[in-house]
C-alpha cells in the first residue's frame, strides 16, 4: 500500500477559487479521497496544489484527467500548481500536459490574474465540441478510436485557449 494522501482545503473560497492542497502520492489506493474532495468544490476555479505530491500512478493520472473533463462540463476551470519534475514528465509522456493550466507555485498563481471573461465563450465553445463528440463515443461500437479523438479535441481546444491567453497577457 502506498503512502497516505492528505487533501486539505487551504483557503475558504479564495477570490472565487477553491484551493485543495494534496500531500502524498496520488494513486489507485487513495483515489476516493481525492475524488470526493474535488466533487465538493463548487467554485468557478479549482486549484490543485501538487507541491507535496511526489508521484502519480496511472489511476491518479486518469482521475486528474477525469477531474478536468467533469469540471469543464460544469463550467469550472482546473489549475495545477507546484507540479514537480517527475509528475511533469508523466504529463509530457502521456500528452495530457496541454489540458492543464499550470503554475510553479500557489504564490505565482495568485499574482497572475485568471483568464479574462472574454476567453470564457471560447472555452465554452471548445468544451461543447468535446461534449458533442463524447455523446458520439457512447453510441460507437468501437469506442477506443473515438475516445482517442475526444482526447485530441480536448487537448487542441485547451492549447488554443492557452495560446490566446498568452497573446493577451
Amino acid at each position: 500500500m502506498d503512502a497516505e494522501l492528505v487533501v486539505e482545503r487551504v483557503f475558504p473560497d479564495f477570490q472565487g477559487q477553491g484551493v485543495l492542497r494534496l500531500r502524498g502520492p496520488l494513486t489507485y489506493d487513495n483515489l476516493p479521497l481525492f475524488q470526493n474532495a474535488v466533487r465538493r468544490e463548487t467554485t468557478p476555479t479549482l486549484i490543485l496544489d501538487l507541491t507535496e505530491v511526489p508521484y502519480i500512478d496511472s489511476a491518479g493520472l486518469g482521475s486528474l484527467v477525469g477531474t478536468y473533463v467533469s469540471s469543464h462540463k460544469a463550467g469550472q476551470q482546473v489549475v495545477l500548481t507546484g507540479v514537480n519534475e517527475r509528475v511533469a514528465k508523466l504529463f509530457q509522456i502521456t500528452k495530457v500536459e496541454p489540458l492543464f493550466l499550470t503554475f510553479p507555485s500557489l504564490e505565482m498563481h495568485s499574482r497572475r490574474s485568471l483568464p479574462p471573461a472574454r476567453h470564457r465563450p471560447l472555452l465554452r465553445l471548445a468544451m461543447s465540441e468535446v461534449l458533442a463528440h463524447s455523446n458520439h463515443v457512447v453510441a460507437t461500437p468501437r469506442p477506443v478510436r473515438s475516445q482517442v479523438r475526444l482526447a485530441q479535441i480536448a487537448i487542441a481546444c485547451s492549447e488554443a485557449l492557452k495560446q490566446e491567453m498568452l497573446r493577451d497577457a
